[in-house]
C-alpha cells in the first residue's frame, strides 16, 4: 500500500505535470494503493527506471515513471494513459481477476 512507501519528487515537475497533463504527483501516488501494471523502462540508461499504470480517483487510469532511490519512490512523470496503455492495464486486471477467482 502507498500509505507504507515513501514518495519524492521534483517539485518543479510536480508543477509542470499539472499543467501538462493535469495531474499532481501527489494523485500520481494513489496508484500504488491499488493493481499496477508494471514494466522496467529501458530507454533510460543512467538509472532503473520503471513504468506503472493504475488507477485513481477510482477510474482514471494513468501512467507513473518512477525509480527507486535508496527506498524511496521517486515520480519522474504522471500522465493519462493511452488507449494502448488502457487496453494492457484492462487485460492485467481480467488475469489478476481470473486468478482472484480460482483461489476463491
Amino acid at each position: 500500500m502507498w500509505f507504507l512507501m515513501a514518495f519524492e519528487w521534483d517539485p518543479a515537475k510536480n508543477e509542470a505535470s499539472l499543467e501538462k497533463h493535469g495531474i499532481r504527483f501527489e494523485e500520481a501516488r494513489e496508484i500504488f494503493s491499488g493493481v499496477t501494471l508494471t514494466r522496467l523502462d529501458h530507454r533510460h540508461v543512467e538509472e532503473v527506471r520503471e513504468i506503472s499504470i493504475g488507477t485513481v480517483r477510482c477510474a482514471v487510469v494513468i501512467v507513473v515513471v518512477h525509480t527507486d532511490r535508496s527506498g524511496v519512490t521517486r515520480i519522474i512523470s504522471a500522465r493519462k494513459a493511452n488507449t494502448a496503455e488502457r487496453e494492457a492495464f484492462r487485460r492485467h486486471l481480467e488475469r489478476a481477476g481470473s486468478r482472484d477467482s480460482e483461489h476463491s
